[in-house]
């Protein structure tokens, strides 16, 4: 029998995360006509890791965000799915942000900077990231939500350079709008603390 273990929305779409001790050949299970996420906790008669249950669901989180955008030819490459929701995972758990909008997050072995640039707005720009120091800009002159939207958008971008996809589809500007909204609205919604980073919530999300 499953227990429910969070929920977040998507496209305002309410999903629900599960946990099975059910014997399984999957690690997860996703439903799209349920909008259930179910994540099998058993390994030879004990339970996962909390850090490999994250990981699972931020895999099959980068899924259903592949569905809604209907990138089958990504979905099908299972291992740009695990790069890339490995990546996505380090940079949700690792990262921080202060009301200043100033932080960071973390990419394989390397570690990127936040901070705010109110002189990007001369530029008609909102944010920026720089691959060669590993930093994003942000004016932080919008909204919070805006802002927080716009450190995603650059977190998407730092980890198409990472994965070496800076001249890929992927990293085209209204793929990654979408890509970053869908992440952020997980972010923002999940209701779970375990699957973000916790220290940043209070300072980060929106109530």
């Amino acid at each position: 029998m499953a227990s429910i273990t969070g929920k977040f929305t998507l496209f305002n779409v309410k999903w629900t995360i599960e946990e099975s001790r059910k014997k399984s050949p999957n690690i997860y299970y996703i439903s799209y006509d349920r909008n259930v996420i179910t994540l099998y906790t058993d390994f030879e008669g004990n339970r996962i890791s909390t850090d490999i249950l994250v990981s699972r669901f931020w895999e099959a989180a980068f899924k259903v965000i592949l569905v809604q955008m209907q990138k089958a030819k990504l979905l099908n490459n299972s291992e740009f799915v695990s790069a890339y929701a490995s990546l996505l995972e380090q940079a949700i758990v690792t990262l921080n942000v202060d009301n200043q909008y100033s932080g960071g997050f973390s990419l394989g072995i390397k570690q990127y900077s936040i901070r705010k640039n109110p002189q990007l707005a001369k530029e008609d720009v909102i944010g920026r990231f720089y691959c060669p120091t590993s930093q994003i800009e942000v004016t932080g002159n919008h909204t919070h939500e805006e802002n927080i939207d716009t450190i995603f958008h650059e977190i998407v971008h730092a980890i198409n350079h990472r994965l070496g996809l800076q001249d890929h589809k992927i990293d085209r500007e209204d793929n990654v709008n979408v890509l970053s909204k869908l992440i952020a609205e997980i972010y923002r919604t999940i209701t779970n603390k375990i699957f973000i980073n916790e220290s940043a919530i209070k300072k980060t999300r929106v109530k």
